[in-house]
């Protein structure tokens, strides 16, 4: 799968497990049943980094 975004949290918009809030690119049209994957892996330093596929 192609990274098609990137999840945002803010203040009034924290991510949880069952809802988040997510930028995607400005030539990217999503469809009403297009379905969103979101997969944890580490970054070069072997934190956690979020993506959208």
């Amino acid at each position: 799968m192609e990274a098609i975004g990137k999840i945002i949290a803010t203040e009034k918009q924290p991510s949880t497990i069952e809802e988040f809030t997510f930028w995607t690119r400005k030539d990217l049209k999503l469809k009403p049943f297009d379905v969103v994957v979101v997969e944890y892996v580490k970054d070069v330093n072997g934190e956690p980094k979020r993506h959208l596929e």
